[in-house]
């Protein structure tokens, strides 16, 4: 994987079940003033995650895609305006 790549597992719409769940290698970002940049240290498909992406749970839980599932993460750089660990675990 190129440095300015990272992997995600992520979909493009509702519907599809796990076949609609693609792993992809994306930009990494650069937090803007405000924003959070963390890094991906464990993830999860739970029943909320598919009900998600079944569309299921739209009128509560709208999405934008491509839409990357739940996940744990570690901090890895920060914007303006933050002041704590940027290694904190979340």
């Amino acid at each position: 994987m190129a440095e300015n790549l990272m992997h995600a597992l992520q979909y493009n719409s509702y519907g599809g079940g796990a076949a609609a769940l693609k792993h992809v290698e994306v930009p990494i970002p650069t937090p803007n003033k405000g924003e959070i940049l963390l890094k991906l240290e464990a993830t999860s498909l739970n029943p909320v995650d598919w009900k998600i992406q079944k569309g299921m749970l739209r009128p509560f839980l709208p999405r934008k895609f491509p839409y990357i599932p739940d996940l744990d993460c570690r901090i890895l750089s920060i914007g303006q305006r933050y002041f704590f660990n940027v290694q904190l675990l979340m």
